[in-house]
Formats: structure tokens, C-alpha cells, sequence
């Protein structure tokens, strides 16, 4: 129950995720593409997902962000294409 006043509007944490196509890198027989996340509580993460080439490596961290809903809700198909492309990699 929220009382008046502005007071008494609980603040959501904000969290902050960011996203390269160049942030893929070789470890052994496979690449592996990240992504990290910083978050206003100091919960800051890293998220990665790894396969045989860079480009899908990077095709895997967005498809998995996306399950979690963690790309914005105007990140059109498009967009995605364009970063799927890899092209610092």
C-alpha cells in the first residue's frame, strides 16, 4: 500500500548491462563471448557463453540475454542482425 506523498514510492535498483561484439576471446579450442552487468547494489556479474566459432559464441550471449529479458524492449530484429555480424571479431 503506498501512502501520499513521494517519500513513500520505493526507488528500484537500477542495473546497468552492457554489450560488444568485440568482447570475444579464444580459450583453448573454444571462443568465448561476454557481456557484464553492474548494478547500483555493487551485484556486479559477467555473463558469457562459449562455442567453436566467435560468431556464434556471440549468437548464444544474445539469444541466452535475451531468455532472461535482459535486453532492452527496443532491441529490434534488425539491431541484432547488425551485432551478429561480428565484425571486430
Amino acid at each position: 500500500m503506498i501512502f501520499g506523498g513521494w517519500g513513500s514510492v520505493p526507488k528500484k535498483p537500477m542495473m546497468s548491462v552492457y554489450i560488444n561484439n568485440t568482447w570475444v576471446h579464444q580459450q583453448g579450442g573454444h571462443w568465448i563471448a561476454k557481456a557484464v552487468a553492474f548494478s547500483e547494489n555493487d551485484n556486479d556479474v559477467t555473463i558469457s557463453a562459449c562455442h567453436d566459432s566467435p560468431e556464434l559464441a556471440y549468437n548464444k550471449l544474445l539469444a541466452g540475454m535475451g531468455e532472461l529479458r535482459l535486453l532492452p524492449a527496443d532491441w529490434d530484429e534488425k539491431t541484432r542482425r547488425d551485432e551478429r555480424s561480428c565484425g571486430g571479431v
